[in-house]
Parts: structure tokens; sequence; C-alpha cells
């Protein structure tokens, strides 16, 4: 029907071929991120940061979310996640459950969170039987019985470390001093 307007060209006619084509890809994402009880707001925003990837971002892990995105933090993600039928046990949840943890001990200016601690918090905020929250994190964060490891969180490097007995979660990469100036 674009070609019965009279004054477009071919190269007129294609560039807005192509723009309702992307336009329509935008919103078959929002449409989904709509479904999965995500705010308009929100919604934008991912679909900012993520492009037409945001539906195989959001569907492969939910709790990317609560570091990719401003505003959306663990409890938004989980939310998110359990609408799309992730389950309480799953190992994503346990992992980002950790990241909120040690973010805030990064911010008091802890480089080192000894387990207990860790757990504790983490445990509360997966709202979880300390036990059941230990072995999850462990499984989340790929621990299975190993005494020093190294393991890669969202928020940065750390290594598990084991000196006289205690253990606990070092962060050699989390912050820049420069970004506080």
């Amino acid at each position: 029907r674009l070609r019965e307007v009279q004054g477009l060209g071919p190269k007129r006619i294609a560039a807005i071929k192509e723009s309702w084509g992307s336009g329509q890809a935008a919103r078959d994402v929002l449409i989904f991120l709509r479904s999965q009880g995500i705010s308009g707001a929100y919604a934008k925003r991912i679909l900012d940061a993520y492009g037409q990837r945001a539906v195989a971002v959001v569907r492969g892990n939910p709790y990317r979310l609560s570091r990719d995105i401003d505003g959306i933090g663990f409890k938004i993600a989980d939310r998110i996640a359990h609408s799309m039928g992730v389950e309480a046990d799953d190992p994503r949840r346990a992992r980002a459950g950790v990241d909120p943890v040690l973010d805030e001990a990064s911010q008091r200016g802890h480089i080192y969170l000894p387990l207990q601690p860790l757990v504790e918090s983490a445990s509360a905020l997966l709202d979880a039987p300390l036990d059941s929250a230990a072995s999850r994190i462990n499984e989340g964060m790929g621990l299975h019985g190993a005494a020093a490891s190294s393991t890669t969180l969202a928020a940065g490097a750390c290594s598990i470390v084991v000196s006289g007995g205690c253990s606990g979660l070092a962060s050699y990469i989390w912050r820049s001093p420069w970004d506080t100036l």
C-alpha cells in the first residue's frame, strides 16, 4: 500500500518497512516482559540494555537483571524468576542471593567476608533455612567440597580462602578505589 502514496520512492518505502519491522520486534519483547509482571519502566530499561536479545537473556537467567539493570535488585529479579517457574532451590537463585550480601560488605569497605556471616545473610535474603542456604550457595558457586578454590561471581572475582580453620570469601577484584572518586 505504500507504493500507492504519491511521493514515496523505493528508498523511503524500504526505510519505512525496516522501521516498522524493528518496532514490531521491540513490541514483541515488551509484550513478553509485561507478561512476566515486569513494569513498563523496567521493561523499557531491559529492552534498552539487551535489545532484541532481551527475551533470551531473561529466559536464560532472570537473576542477571539484578546486576545489569539499575533499580532491579534481587527481590524483583526473584519475583520475575518465580513468575517464570524458576524453583526456590535453583542454583542460579542461590548465587544471585550471595551477590547483594557481598556488594553490601564491599560498600562498607570489606574485601573479605567469613562464610558464616555470608551464609546467614544470604539465608535471610533467600528465605531458606541456614543449612539449606549453605548447600545451595555452595552448589550455586560451584564449591562442592573444595577447601580453597576460585569462582567468579556477578559482582567480581572472588576466592574462597581457608586459613587457620576459618573460611571466607575474599574479593580481589571487587571495586576500584577510583570508582568512589
